[in-house]
């Protein structure tokens, strides 16, 4: 394989760009993506100046080809295509930069598990999913009636005593809303 140097390469540091044979997506002579390797990948922080594309395209030369190809089943068409143009520029990943892209996917995984834990929306679509639609709308139908809450149900589970000591010092209408809020 020749190496070229491209422009922007030689302009900052005069990295050797391999270039690229011709295939079926036209990139002869792309550069390489200079902040996956060379002087960039050893910042404190070597994934801060890549972008979305560069980080998926990183991730996936880190997991291999095999898990790559069931990644690349899930996503669009547009999006295939420009990781694998990046995936064409890169070549080589620096082991900081994997480590470092793992680690954000890691981390935006756990946060993310976090705040997609469940709700309504969760519960519809897998019920509908496993169910079907007319069935599981009678399922999600009758298992809202049972969690249905109100404002004020948290004082159903309050000690009576302890309530009234509560609402002894409050006002006529503070007291009148919760209570109203109560089973007789």
């Amino acid at each position: 394989m020749a190496l070229a140097t491209s422009a922007a390469a030689s302009t900052s540091a005069a990295l050797p760009v391999p270039s690229g044979r011709s295939g079926s997506l036209g990139l002869v002579g792309a550069p390489l993506s200079p902040t996956l390797v060379g002087p960039e990948a050893l910042n404190d922080d070597p994934i801060k100046d890549m972008n979305g594309i560069q980080r998926a395209a990183a991730l996936l030369i880190a997991l291999g080809p095999e898990a790559s190809s069931v990644i690349f089943k899930h996503l669009r068409d547009e999006d295939v295509e420009a990781i694998t143009v990046e995936l064409f520029r890169m070549r080589q990943v620096s082991a900081k930069v994997t480590d470092a892209v793992i680690e954000d996917v890691y981390d935006q995984l756990v946060a993310s598990d976090y705040m997609e834990t469940g709700g309504l929306e969760y519960a519809q679509a897998l019920i509908t999913r496993t169910f079907g639609p007319e069935r599981g709308q009678q399922l999600i139908d009758r298992i809202a009636q049972k969690v249905k809450k109100g404002p004020f149900d948290f004082l159903r589970e309050i000690d009576p005593s302890q309530l009234v000591s509560f609402l002894a010092p409050e006002h006529p209408q503070t007291v009148a809303l919760v209570l109203s809020h109560l089973r007789p």
